[in-house]
């Protein structure tokens, strides 16, 4: 698979790190920067308000309005906000579409720098935000702090959301990975406009960065632009910033069982393995191939017994936390059927652990696997976030490449993922018990 462009990697400064991806496949251009920071219960909500407060504007735009019309400006350049965790990390992350420079028409004397315009409203939302007696607005604050808080109560109410969340914590607890993006209302409430702007004093300082830009521009020519609107800015520096490590597991211990219960109509049950082997590149290949034929491809064992064979499940799917090295199962059911989902879950995994698995099922994950590598060069975004997800992971996963990764996997054997389940330990088990009558959990 020779299409898809390998970045080059850019030290801005201690702890920035740029990554540029040279393509003319398509005709917008993507911008991204993601600050990366401890996971931590107490900073981890302020981060989170603090992104929201940043988009409200800066002092060269300081509405949404004039935002707006400043993008617009651009050729309709978009930014959008992602707040998410990797592991013991959580990354904020501030991306932007638009118009490839090959495309731009100019008119008269009239010539827009795009990619230099974008860089620049990228750049004053992040380093010059609207301050009020030497902190953040409090009526901004105020209102950035209630829309959180709506958010919260939205995810209570969104029974997957929900109970994705409540197992997170279960089998995470103590660890950076367990704790809330968005925290409670009560702590959300509690955050001052003067946390708020320590919490941004920390970001812009001590977060590490990783910077991606995905178009047609040299890498010159971006690493000139982002070093100048960034590095040479007095308030970005002194950085103190380093990689954050992700701790895979905290000893060994009993399978725990947690239950609520809510008042919906559909239960949620998930279970989740933590491994307990070596961590090397192969491995997490191996471990990548179990959790697609185990849930994620469209043929996978947990569908294809569970939910058409049994009926037991409205929904399944694995999915594989590769910086935490946790395995999960996920199933929307009927109370009723709680039991014997387990039991036939458990059964799947035992069988692949006894060397039942056959090689038509081995064949069929790697080449969903394989699918998914060659449609990475169809999507920017698809791209970016490969290589991201990287260089979060780091180590000997940093820089491995599509080609080496499918190459990887198509050496993968089925002797490899028996071992791998052998790894995986039964960690937690989580129930969201419905209270409401459910009716039957056939899979129609």
């Amino acid at each position: 698979m020779n299409n898809m462009p390998i970045p080059q990697k850019i030290t801005l400064c201690d702890g920035v790190d740029l990554r540029v991806i040279t393509t003319d496949s398509f005709k917008t251009s993507r911008l991204s920067v993601y600050f990366i920071l401890p996971a931590d219960k107490n900073n981890a909500p302020v981060y989170t308000l603090l992104r929201g407060v940043l988009m409200r504007g800066c002092e060269k735009y300081p509405s949404l309005e004039r935002l707006n019309i400043a993008l617009d400006e651009l050729y309709g350049t978009t930014m959008t906000m992602r707040n998410f965790l990797d592991g013991d990390r959580q990354v904020i992350s501030f991306n932007c579409e638009m118009l490839d420079s090959r495309y731009a028409e100019f008119d008269g004397d009239e010539n827009i720098d795009i990619l230099e315009g974008t860089v620049d409203v990228l750049r004053q939302l992040l380093l010059f935000p609207v301050l009020e007696n030497g902190t953040f607005r409090r009526d901004v604050t105020e209102m950035e702090k209630q829309y959180q808080c709506d958010l919260i109560r939205d995810d209570i109410s969104d029974t997957a959301s929900y109970a994705k969340e409540a197992f997170r914590r279960a089998i995470c607890r103590g660890e950076g990975y367990g704790v809330s993006l968005l925290g409670n209302v009560d702590y959300v409430q509690s955050i001052t406009a003067e946390r708020l702007f320590e919490g941004w004093q920390s970001l812009i300082r001590s977060a590490a960065v990783e910077m991606f830009y995905v178009g047609s521009e040299s890498s010159e020519r971006v690493e000139s632009i982002l070093r100048s609107a960034f590095v040479d800015t007095p308030i970005f520096l002194p950085r103190q910033s380093k990689k954050i490590p992700s701790s895979i597991h905290i000893g060994k211990r009993d399978a725990g069982f947690v239950s609520e219960d809510k008042p919906v109509s559909q239960a949620k049950l998930i279970m989740g393995w933590r491994y307990e082997g070596e961590t090397s590149l192969d491995k997490y290949c191996a471990a990548m191939v179990l959790c697609e034929l185990l849930g994620v491809m469209q043929s996978s064992l947990l569908y294809v017994n569970i939910r058409e064979r049994l009926g037991l499940c409205y929904h399944c799917a694995a999915a594989l936390e590769p910086s935490k090295w946790i395995l999960s199962v996920f199933c929307g059911i009927a109370p009723k059927n709680r039991r014997l989902a387990t039991c036939e879950i458990l059964r799947i995994f035992r069988e692949i652990q006894d060397g039942t698995l056959s090689e038509d099922v081995l064949r069929l994950a790697k080449r969903s696997l394989e699918n998914y590598i060659r449609q990475l060069p169809d999507s920017a975004g698809a791209m970016e976030g490969f290589y991201l997800a990287r260089a979060l992971e780091g180590g000997e996963r940093e820089n491995l490449t599509p080609d080496g990764f499918l190459n990887m996997i198509n050496c993968v054997t089925r002797e490899d993922v028996i071992a791998s389940a052998h790894a995986f330990i039964l960690d937690t088990v989580y129930f969201l018990n419905a209270t409401e009558q459910s009716g039957d959990a056939s899979a129609q």
